[in-house]
């Protein structure tokens, strides 16, 4: 590893470390090699921290789950337990279905 490398690798890893960035597998090798070849405690530091940011943040953000398709039969039963339980939360559950399943026909 030449001192353009190194230098370089310090630099990326450190910015990424201090935004909390994602940092991947191949970056925390890269900075390994690096705090071996320096041998200084700050790069030894670094590499710790990249390794512990690797593990914490992921590398790109989950996907929102995709939301189930609202079906006539299932309108009808949270309407018929909207009126049987008179609950607000019933309620509320059957008006965002009807919300869905009119916007799901709109599309």
């Amino acid at each position: 590893m030449d001192k353009r490398d190194i230098v370089t690798t310090i630099g990326e890893i450190g910015r990424k470390v201090s935004a909390g960035e994602a940092i991947t597998a191949e970056e925390v090798d890269r900075m390994a090699k690096v705090a071996a070849a320096t041998g200084r405690t700050e790069h030894l530091v670094l590499y710790t921290n990249a390794k512990r940011v690797h593990r914490e943040v992921p590398d790109k953000p989950a996907e929102p789950p995709k939301p189930e398709k609202v079906t006539k039969e299932a309108v009808e039963a949270a309407r018929l337990k909207a009126v049987k339980s008179g609950r607000i939360e019933d309620r509320v559950q059957y008006a965002s279905l009807k919300r869905d399943l009119a916007g799901a026909s709109d599309e």
